[in-house]
C-alpha cells in the first residue's frame, strides 16, 4: 500500500513539474508572455551615457507623466542620459522598463506627456510590439520623443534639446538603435 502511495506521489509530481515546465499552470494561465530585460547600457545607439541625472533633464518629467498615465510607473524602471560626446548636439534621456503592458498599442495611447502636440505609429523595430513618435511641449519650446511598447517592456526616448521642423524620424531611427541596446 505505501508502495503504491509513494508511485502515485512521485507520478503527480512529475505531472504538475511537467505543466509548470510547459506553462501551463500558474499566472498568465498558460500564456507566454515574452520577457525582456531593460538596461541602461553604456552606449545606446552610438550615444553615450552621461554621468548627468535623468531627472534632473527637461524633459525626464514629461516622460515620467507618460510613465504614470500608462500605469507602468516602477521601482525598477530604467532611467539614463545619452548624448554624443563630446558636441552634445544630440541629448536624450531614455527611461524604460519590465512587467505586464498588456496590449502595447493601447499602453502608447495611454502613454503620453501630458503636452502632446502630435504622434503618429512608427515602426518598432527589433523585438515587435508598437510604436509612435511625437512632439510635445516645454514651456514655449517643442522637444520630440519616441516610445516601443511590448506586452512586458516599453521605453521612452525624447530629446533634451527643443527640435526645429519635424525630427520624428531621426528620432524614430535613434529609438530603434537604442531600443537594440537597451533591451535584452
Amino acid at each position: 500500500m505505501v508502495g503504491a502511495a509513494s508511485v502515485g506521489l512521485v507520478a503527480a509530481l512529475a505531472v504538475g513539474a511537467l505543466a509548470l515546465r510547459q506553462g501551463g499552470s500558474g499566472e498568465g494561465g498558460g500564456t507566454k508572455t515574452t520577457r525582456h530585460r531593460i538596461t541602461a547600457a553604456a552606449v545606446a545607439g552610438g550615444l553615450q551615457r552621461t554621468p548627468g541625472m535623468p531627472a534632473a533633464t527637461a524633459a525626464y518629467p514629461f516622460m515620467a507623466s507618460a510613465v504614470r498615465a500608462g500605469g507602468a510607473e516602477r521601482a525598477g524602471n530604467v532611467a539614463a542620459v545619452y548624448a554624443d560626446l563630446p558636441q552634445r548636439s544630440r541629448n536624450v534621456v531614455f527611461l524604460g522598463g519590465t512587467g505586464k503592458i498588456g496590449d502595447p498599442a493601447a499602453f502608447l495611447r495611454r502613454a503620453r506627456p501630458g503636452t502632446v502636440l502630435t504622434t503618429r505609429n512608427v515602426k518598432p523595430g527589433k523585438g515587435g510590439g508598437s510604436a509612435v513618435c511625437g512632439t510635445f511641449a516645454v514651456l514655449a519650446d517643442v522637444h520630440v520623443y519616441c516610445s516601443w511598447a511590448t506586452d512586458s517592456s516599453f521605453g521612452f526616448v525624447a530629446s533634451n534639446l527643443p527640435t526645429v521642423g519635424d525630427d520624428t524620424a531621426a528620432m524614430a531611427d535613434l529609438m530603434r538603435r537604442m531600443r537594440a541596446d537597451l533591451e535584452k
